[in-house]
């Protein structure tokens, strides 16, 4: 019989508190808590205590308002908005905006290259299906009109007329075609973008868990910006938690036998103490 392994206990370590705030928006308590093999009380805890859900909704528009204006100072931004019309550059600041937010800022120029070119390849695909419906409303239009002048007693048909429509209807059948084929052609495209960018991090993530094992790999590592700020904050909070702990344990402690001793005695805790004993 298979038994589940006991769920940890005691606070949340700052790899479990990691990835609780990275993952928050993607999975729910439970499935946190199971990858986590904790209770969902203590997760659900944390991310109320850190409002962690209300600062994501909240500061969104700022977050958004932000990142359209890094946007619009990229280099390829004044190319981009010559070549797509204002309703095409609205399509493209927005999606741009929730990809970039989709992951977390955490991308590199190559790929944010990429993502570019997967949004303007959407931009073409839409252009593409807009061309093809009005084509097809064309042929439909003239399809009907051509019934009609047939309908007509043989001796009362205009045919140079039902030849024109002839004509333009065959336009039409042919351009429906060409745009159905170049939009199965620019989704092919999209595709082969959309794997190579996830192809590209998920290879950028496995080199930076790789290089974890080696003093060069943490070298390497920490050239990423993300990886940086974030192990920058986690030593800063090391240093205060030791801080505290050396400020704590500085101080006279009375135990349960009612002596007093200092835990953490040095010469200037001793100093210190002796001080705040004679003032």
């Amino acid at each position: 019989m298979n038994m589940k392994p006991e769920r940890k206990r005691g606070p949340l370590s700052m790899e479990e508190r990691n990835y609780i705030i990275k993952n928050v928006h993607e999975q729910s308590v439970e499935e946190i808590a199971d990858i986590l093999n904790r209770n969902a009380a203590p997760v659900e805890k944390f991310i109320k205590n850190n409002d962690l859900r209300g600062k994501d909704s909240v500061g969104d528009q700022d977050n958004h308002e932000i990142l359209l204006s890094k946007l619009r100072h990229r280099p390829y931004y004044y190319d981009i908005r010559a070549q797509l019309t204002d309703e095409e550059l609205s399509y493209f600041e927005k999606n741009w905006v929730f990809l970039i937010a989709q992951f977390r800022e955490d991308v590199l120029y190559s790929e944010e290259l990429s993502l570019k070119q997967l949004i303007i390849v959407d931009v073409l695909m839409n252009r593409s299906m807009v061309e093809r419906r009005a084509h097809q409303e064309d042929a439909n239009r003239l399809q009907e009109s051509l019934d009609d002048e047939m309908a007509k007693h043989p001796d009362d048909r205009d045919r140079d007329y039902i030849l024109n429509l002839e004509t333009q209807l065959a336009f039409a059948r042919t351009s429906i075609t060409s745009y159905t084929n170049e939009h199965v052609k620019l989704l092919k495209e999209r595709r082969d973008i959309d794997k190579s960018l996830k192809t590209t991090r998920d290879q950028r993530v496995k080199r930076i868990e790789d290089g974890k094992t080696s003093f060069s790999g943490w070298l390497k590592t920490l050239e990423d910006e993300g990886e940086r700020v974030k192990w920058g904050e986690y030593a800063e909070l090391m240093r205060l938690s030791l801080f505290r702990a050396m400020e704590r344990l500085s101080q006279n402690h009375v135990y349960e036998d009612e002596k007093v001793d200092i835990p953490y005695l040095t010469v200037e805790s001793a100093k210190m103490n002796e001080e705040k004993q004679n003032g």
